[in-house]
């Protein structure tokens, strides 16, 4: 057994100190990256709920009437949609 003097294993404060600041970071990345995902999954969702409303709208204006499938909206059909993808977003925040 070696003289405490000369001992180098015994941790000094600032070690304690160290490893406690070094998991405080690695806790405050860990949750960092969490809520980033989780924002970026939220937004995912909502352009594919806008993409999903936009398809349905398309298939309404483009629905056969009388024997013809027209795809090109009319104003008020237009107007409907975009009333339709607003009221979707507003539900959705």
């Amino acid at each position: 057994m070696l003289p405490p003097l000369l001992d180098k294993t015994q941790p000094s404060p600032a070690d304690k100190w160290l490893w406690a600041l070094l998991g405080f970071l690695v806790v405050g990345q860990v949750v960092a990256l969490w809520m980033l995902c989780s924002q970026q999954v939220h937004k995912a969702e909502v352009r594919e709920a806008e993409l999903r409303l936009a398809r349905s709208a398309l298939r309404d204006d483009c629905a056969p009437r009388g024997g013809h499938a027209t795809c090109l909206p009319a104003a008020a059909a237009q107007a409907r949609r975009q009333g339709d993808v607003n009221a979707v977003m507003a539900a959705l925040r």
